[in-house]
């Protein structure tokens, strides 16, 4: 009967023993799972990213617009969306402005814009990231393209003894820009970003430019 009772005992602490064991293991992988799934949403989160920025240009301009067009200046609005550590979208909202230049045609006449050239564009685009991971400094390759609200001021032509003028103008011109650039981070939301983009406004005539930007850009989720 003692022996009985003995190896009964016995029984009922190894089977409680063997309970508690497969119950810890449970609850161990359970707490690993959900700490997968945890992980799993962070990097979610961090690839669907969102930022928003503001940019400052100078505007170089080129071929016949240098003709009578001066270096410019501009700043953009500008939006990211994360894709993945290697795409972004953007999107820009910008004010872009460049002076009018004289052109003299012989020793006595010439022609002057009475107002600056300006632009308001609106472009999106896509930027592939070379590096990825760890590294602060990110250099990028992009592409955008949208619309330019372009306006023409007045020029006169000046001759001795008359003046002949063309009309400022309004016009809507598709638009494209290739180029590339550098982000810097200074933290895990604020960012530096400087490149440097050739553009062209599809025009009667294209408007090409050079446009070096510089500014900063703020993660908001």
């Amino acid at each position: 009967m003692k022996k009985t009772f003995t190896i009964t005992i016995f029984l009922l602490v190894s089977l409680s023993f063997v309970n508690a064991q497969v119950r810890g293991n449970k609850v161990s992988h359970i707490s690993q799972n959900d700490s997968t799934v945890n992980n799993n949403q962070k990097e979610i989160v961090s690839d669907n990213e969102m930022a928003v920025g503001m940019t400052g240009a100078i505007n170089i301009p080129l071929g016949d617009f240098n003709d009578f067009a001066k270096m410019g200046f501009g700043f953009s609005g500008v939006f990211l969306y994360k894709l993945s550590d290697n795409f972004q979208l953007t999107g820009s909202l910008g004010y872009l402005s460049w002076a009018g230049d004289k052109i003299s045609t012989t020793s006595n006449t010439y022609s002057k814009a009475t107002d600056s050239y300006t632009s308001v564009s609106l472009l999106g685009g896509m930027r592939y990231i070379f590096e990825s991971g760890k590294s602060k400094l990110l250099p990028y390759a992009g592409l955008e393209l949208g619309f330019h609200i372009f306006s023409s001021p007045e020029v006169q032509a000046v001759s001795p003894g008359e003046v002949n003028s063309d009309k400022a103008e309004t016009n809507f011109y598709l638009g494209y820009a290739l180029g590339g650039g550098v982000i810097y981070e200074l933290s895990s939301n604020i960012k530096l970003d400087g490149s440097l983009y050739y553009n062209i406004i599809n025009s009667d005539n294209s408007i090409g430019y050079f446009s070096l930007r510089g500014g900063f850009i703020v993660t908001i989720n």
